[in-house]
């Protein structure tokens, strides 16, 4: 509980910070943080919209949470799509990229309870031919008593921040579903980012009974879909076992850019077998019935 709290406070001192200008890397100590043998590192993830001829610069954050010193290495990757998830490459996506994208410090060593803040610039020349780019920020750690000491297990933790850099003019975002299903009390939505840069797809699933009437909403929180793959989403819903035979789910989402929504013939007819055996139970009721009538009727007038 502990351990939640502080991360909670690190993640919180990390958002407020950014208002604040930091011109090279920096360590501050902190106290009362608990021995946890691992580190923290943030944010996650950088979105960043940037022109030709323009800086950026932004902040990452590590907290030395291990319980002694440690070492910890910087270096930059390429990220792409992996199935249908994402991927870290062994060197930047393009080194086209080097003198584009940087970090002020590659090496440091922590305390326990030290964090470091240090910086990644983001520098888009005005004649800039290239495309928008992703690349992971990547802080791997090593306990000094490891690294001098040849007889011990080596034990290196690594984290990452992934930054998702959108140059403005050189992004094609385009985008579809290319498929959408019911399958084993799962909805599968399939999309295919077909553009050259990330997209965040989302928006909701609605379901609704024979008679028209909502039964469930799904909201779809955006996903992140890398150019030129593909990433699908599971949503879990069971047919009820009600009397009613047929359901029906609409798929309305928008793919992440303008306003764009993507609903055209994403409907789905689902069957409740349930339902559907209690309709045909009472047809051939009905069936039997109305024959019964006929021929008590026919007799009746003989």
């Amino acid at each position: 509980m502990l351990n939640k709290f502080f991360t909670i406070v690190i993640l919180i001192l990390s958002f407020f910070s950014l208002s604040v200008r930091v011109d090279a890397f920096s360590t501050v100590k902190l106290l009362g943080v608990p021995v946890a043998k691992d580190f923290v590192m943030s944010p996650a993830k950088v979105e960043v919209q940037i022109n030709p001829g323009q800086k950026i610069t932004r902040e990452v954050f590590v907290l030395n949470r291990s319980g002694e010193d440690a070492e910890f290495d910087v270096k930059v990757e390429g990220v792409e799509a992996v199935g249908d998830g994402i991927s870290v490459a062994r060197e930047f996506s393009d080194k086209y990229l080097l003198d584009k994208f940087s970090i002020d410090k590659n090496k440091f060593i922590l305390s326990h309870g030290e964090q470091a803040t240090f910086l990644v610039t983001i520098n888009i020349p005005a004649d800039y031919r290239g495309r928008s780019f992703n690349e992971a920020v990547l802080v791997s750690s090593q306990r000094l008593s490891d690294i001098y000491n040849p007889n011990s297990t080596k034990i290196i933790t690594q984290l990452g921040s992934i930054f998702f850099v959108k140059v403005s003019g050189k992004d094609v975002q385009s985008g579809e579903i290319s498929d959408f299903k019911y399958t084993g009390g799962n909805f599968v939505i399939d999309f295919k980012n077909k553009g050259n840069v990330y997209l965040s797809p989302y928006g909701e699933l609605l379901i609704s009974d024979v008679l028209g009437n909502e039964v469930k909403k799904i909201n779809i929180d955006p996903w992140f879909v890398l150019a030129s793959s593909t990433r699908v989403r599971e949503f879990q819903w069971e047919i009820p076992t009600s009397l009613l035979p047929f359901y029906r789910a609409k798929l309305v989402l928008n793919p992440g850019y303008e306003d764009n929504v993507n609903n055209g013939n994403l409907n789905l007819f689902l069957i409740s077998y349930y339902g559907l055996a209690y309709l045909s139970i009472v047809i051939f009721l009905v069936v039997i019935t109305f024959f019964v009538l006929i021929k008590y009727f026919k007799n009746h007038d003989e």
